[in-house]
């Protein structure tokens, strides 16, 4: 019958079960998905894809909502039998993936995901994820929506523009305005964008991270992900690992910054890196593990608490200028506590470089 009220009755997609949300959130506490591959341009208000243009299918993504009493939880990792979220096996198993190959023609894995952008074949969702919700219940973040345990892969957000400046080129994994979703146990593989190619924070987003995993997405700023505008975000146990920060198009700047991160933003509530690794993230010009600049309306405060940077390159590339290998600052004042450096690569700042009058802070490093 596809209620959606048990696995025998299971809805056919995802959007199917955010349209019932949407029409009813007060009927719908979480959402549970069983391992496959999801697809933005299926189901709910979208019907059946084939009667949509292909460009115009592109601007599709899952997008993300709150009834003003809570947002919606969405929890991968189900193999379809079982009565509660603690009864999903270990978080490798039953793979529950949120692909923008909406053509369906990328090169990827067995599971449906990319090892990389490079696998990318012809139109795929602009966005995986989409959030812009600034609302939330006042009781915290707990009532505010939550994603767990997905392999997201496949946005593409590298066409449309040059400089990063719009919707269009921002977040190809996931792009978050005014964003205030808790993200646990996600992988953002294999996306690109200009900015933000795993994640995009902007606007005024607080979004907290717990055990996420960047790996081999690729964009001018941030190959993983982008904190920018007011935003700010809490990293907990999360991993950035061959993400890559390019050369693309003809703005300015135009190189690449923050193989692994890229933070500019003038928000007073710092952004905390709580036990995170960046492992062989590689950017063309500055900050092959981060980048931390400063934005042109104030500094924001980024801390790093028991963190590990190692084999990260900034490789200049020819032309750009390759500087810090692990990390970059400008013009901002990050501190780092308890932080381990190995092994890294840059023209020039091997490890670190302070640009026009940053000055990092270290403790125990």
């Amino acid at each position: 019958a596809n209620t959606g009220l048990t696995w025998t009755d299971a809805l056919p997609t995802l959007q199917d079960a955010l349209l019932l949300y949407d029409a009813c959130p007060e009927k719908v506490d979480e959402i549970w998905v069983a391992e496959g591959i999801y697809y933005p341009d299926r189901g709910g208000y979208f019907g059946d894809p084939s009667t949509t243009p292909l460009a115009d299918r592109r601007d599709r993504s899952f997008q993300l909502t709150n009834d003003g009493t809570g947002g919606v939880k969405i929890y991968g990792g189900f193999a379809g039998t079982e009565n509660s979220t603690g009864e999903r096996g270990d978080p490798a198993s039953n793979v529950t993936v949120l692909s923008g190959d909406i053509q369906q023609n990328d090169v990827t894995n067995a599971a449906g995901i990319l090892l990389d952008p490079g696998g990318i074949v012809g139109t795929n969702s602009n966005h995986v994820l989409l959030e812009n919700d600034p609302t939330c219940a006042p009781s915290g973040p707990t009532d505010c929506p939550l994603i767990d345990r997905f392999s997201v892969t496949g946005g593409d957000a590298w066409t449309g523009g040059v400089d990063g400046s719009t919707a269009a080129e921002q977040g190809g994994g996931m792009w978050s305005l005014n964003g205030v979703t808790t993200l646990s146990e996600v992988r953002f593989q294999g996306n690109q964008a200009i900015r933000g190619g795993g994640l995009h924070l902007g606007n005024i987003s607080e979004n907290l991270l717990i055990r996420v995993e960047f790996e081999n997405n690729w964009a001018r700023d941030g190959g993983g992900m982008a904190v920018v505008d007011e935003s700010s975000a809490n990293l907990d146990t999360v991993t950035f690992r061959g993400n890559k920060a390019m050369a693309k198009g003809s703005g300015s700047p135009i190189l690449g910054n923050g193989g692994g991160a890229y933070i500019s933003s003038a928000s007073s509530t710092p952004t905390h890196f709580l036990g995170v690794y960046f492992y062989d993230n590689v950017a063309d010009d500055h900050g092959g593990g981060i980048f931390i600049d400063r934005h042109p309306s104030g500094s924001h405060l980024v801390v790093m608490e028991n963190v590990t940077f190692e084999g990260n390159k900034a490789t200049g590339n020819g032309t750009a200028s390759g500087i810090g290998g692990a990390m970059a600052t400008r013009n901002n004042n990050p501190q780092v506590d308890l932080g381990w450096f190995r092994g890294h690569e840059a023209v020039s700042g091997g490890a670190i470089a302070n640009l026009a009058g940053a000055q990092s802070i270290f403790f125990d490093s």
